[in-house]
């Protein structure tokens, strides 16, 4: 979708077995993986931006409701806003990510007290780490704050399920996932992980026709986060991947130009949403991954700044136009 509000798009194969399955359209519904958080942070920030209420730089401790004594002294700079830019002391690749552990339920959301027991990777505020833990930390501190679950306020506020996007948990997407990568994961991976706890950091499903204009509709929430840069006050090269975030948007600077994506990866896909910063956004959702799934992400993104994106990045697949839904007067209050 370009900055004027023009859909675009290119689609290619079936949900299934190809020729005996449905044809792949522009509103099929996808796996988000963590294209989820987009999503999410528009929900968690709902308040914020329109100055109904200032929250994300309350304590998380505070807005968990959660009394000393502390493992991690640390733990009492941690704020709301740090989870929501990956800043929040947790790391993946030092602790084992208790949201994705095979066959084992995670302690958020269920037992949030449990964050007095963490020993916190580095302290809050001083560096980026991906981490999905934080969004669901940071749902269950939304929902002691206002009283109402993340995922009644999207419908209310947003009329989520008006852009057909959903919760894995509920109903999966109709496509077929490729698993030919992939030597122990094979499409039952699924039911090892809780995607009722993942909801808010990878467990949606849309299509990116509906995402394209959820993000359009809330186009103030996309500045919000790119206006979170420099809330961390440790240097970062955003010249390498994964290294710098701002909201829930990794920064990239490719050549001269600044670029801001949200990566998706589950077992048997990928995903991408990448946005200049000027209204221009590219979502990508797949239902297979390469061998070195950062070739993908590298290739879109390069892709997207060329003249003409759609082309390129979809090699010999015709481009074709989409509508735009009707105008959305009944949408619920607060939209």
């Amino acid at each position: 979708m370009d900055a004027e509000g023009r859909l675009h798009g290119c689609v290619n194969g079936w949900t299934d077995t190809p020729f005996f399955s449905d044809r792949i359209r522009p509103d099929t519904q996808f796996r988000l993986a963590s294209l989820s958080k987009i999503v999410s942070f528009v929900g968690l920030t709902y308040e914020e931006v329109r100055g109904k209420a200032s929250w994300l730089d309350t304590p998380l401790i505070d807005a968990l409701g959660i009394p000393p004594p502390f493992v991690d002294s640390r733990l009492g700079s941690m704020r709301v806003r740090h989870l929501l830019n990956h800043s929040a002391g947790f790391d993946r690749f030092r602790t084992v990510d208790a949201m994705v552990e095979r066959d084992k339920k995670p302690w958020c959301p269920y037992a949030s007290g449990k964050l007095a027991e963490i020993q916190l990777d580095f302290p809050p505020g001083t560096t980026y780490v991906y981490a999905n833990i934080g969004y669901c930390l940071a749902a269950v501190a939304f929902e002691k704050r206002f009283g109402t679950s993340l995922w009644t306020s999207l419908e209310s506020n947003h009329g989520l399920s008006r852009y057909g996007i959903g919760y894995l948990e509920e109903k999966d997407s109709p496509v077929h996932y490729s698993f030919l990568r992939h030597e122990f994961y094979g499409k039952d991976f699924i039911k090892y992980f809780d995607w009722h706890a993942l909801r808010g950091s990878m467990g949606m499903v849309g299509s990116a026709q509906g995402l394209a204009h959820f993000v359009r509709d809330h186009q103030e929430a996309v500045a919000y986060a790119i206006n979170m840069h420099g809330d961390v006050p440790a240097d970062c090269n955003d010249t390498k991947p994964a290294s710098c975030y701002d909201g829930f948007l990794e920064r990239h600077k490719i050549g001269k130009n600044l670029r801001w994506n949200q990566k998706g990866y589950l077992y048997g896909m990928s995903a991408m949403f990448i946005t200049d910063g000027a209204g221009n956004v590219l979502i990508w959702l797949g239902s297979g991954d390469a061998a070195d799934v950062g070739s993908t992400y590298d290739y879109i993104e390069r892709g997207f700044g060329a003249t003409a994106p759609v082309e390129r990045i979809a090699g010999r697949v015709q481009p074709i136009e989409l509508q735009s839904p009707e105008p959305r007067s009944s949408v619920l209050p607060g939209s």
